[in-house]
């Protein structure tokens, strides 16, 4: 490849849809970014390009918010490259630290808030017990704090543990270095006729959401670290599993009684883009807006427990949603189930 780039103050490339040609679109970049030490790029995808220092911002103002953003100092090795899907974007500039700097570009005709989701891609079996703060299903819980384990007091009983969730991606500041531990009420193996109907409320006592550090918790726990957790139906073993995750994001929440006055194919497409198994986002209600009393939420998790590779019975066909609160000190769960 053949660069030459006159000498210049300030100059910004926008390369467009980098997801598709990721690979493409890093080695030219990289290239420039060498040959032109004022040079900014601008490039809009769903994944990082992979070149040295980007980093993980979110234009908190218009649509929609994920970025991957370098600053430019005027050195070759401190040259950035801004990653954002939005019209208007914050772009670090030598003179002026930050700087608005619209772009423009064929949009959408309907403008939406997008909100910053990873999609759950696979479960990748653990080789060892995991004994670090990640987000992680089955196992035994990484307590951040003094253990908590909470019980069931119509049946008094422990509750299972199900998975805990880094909460950094979900809130941001607020929620770096924290985890929300989720639990249910949940047959052993070998008695999968069990199954207690309450699992289903957010305020039943029948599951749990806790985080840790500083979290409330309103319902009885023992001070154990260990105990029931997630298990194959084939012969009771334990289960423990990482999630391969995606970077992606999802409209934001549309009232249920909105619905009707979309176009079909636009209903069609926000369904499909809320679905699906997932940490944050919007969550895909199938029953009504049936948020959790005492808000506002987040959406934490977003799970399907059918056909998964661990065994977890919440219902015929349904669907868990775990939140926590903005300040990260409340956590709920609700299941609805077709």
């Amino acid at each position: 490849m053949q660069l030459s780039c006159s000498p210049i103050r300030r100059a910004l490339i926008v390369l467009y849809n980098c997801e598709h040609l990721t690979d493409t679109c890093a080695r030219p970049a990289k290239a420039l970014l060498r040959a032109a030490p004022d040079l900014h790029i601008l490039a809009t995808s769903r994944h990082l390009l992979g070149i040295t220092g980007e980093q993980l911002c979110r234009p908190r103002q218009l649509l929609p918010p994920s970025a991957v953003c370098l600053r430019s100092s005027g050195s070759a090795s401190a040259n950035g490259i801004l990653n954002v899907s939005s019209n208007v974007v914050m772009l670090a500039s030598q003179q002026s630290g930050l700087a608005r700097c619209p772009v423009s570009w064929a949009v959408a005709r309907r403008r939406v808030l997008m909100v910053p989701t990873l999609r759950i891609e696979a479960f990748v079996p653990a080789s060892v017990p995991i004994t670090t703060p990640v987000t992680k299903f089955g196992g035994q819980p990484v307590w951040l704090s003094e253990p908590q384990w909470p019980v069931n007091d119509a049946w008094d009983e422990p509750m299972r543990f199900i998975c805990q969730i880094e909460l950094g991606s979900v809130l941001g500041d607020a929620g770096r270095g924290k985890l929300a531990y989720v639990f249910v009420t949940h047959a052993e193996h070998g008695d999968e006729m069990f199954f207690d109907p309450d699992i289903i409320f957010p305020d039943e006592g029948a599951n749990a959401v806790i985080v840790q550090p500083g979290g409330v918790y309103g319902g009885s726990t023992l001070p154990m670290a260990t105990g029931p957790s997630l298990y194959h139906t084939e012969d009771g073993s334990d289960a423990e599993y990482t999630a391969r995750l995606q970077l992606d994001e999802d409209p934001d929440f549309r009232p249920q009684r909105d619905h009707g006055r979309q176009p079909p194919d636009d209903h069609d497409l926000y369904w499909e883009q809320i679905s699906g198994d997932k940490i944050g986002g919007t969550p895909a209600f199938f029953q009504g807006d049936d948020w959790p009393d005492g808000g506002p939420w987040h959406l934490t998790l977003q799970l399907n427990p059918n056909f998964q590779p661990f065994y977890l019975n919440l219902g015929a066909a349904p669907t868990a949603f775990a939140f926590v609160s903005p300040d990260a000190k409340q956590g709920r769960l609700l299941v609805q189930d077709s």
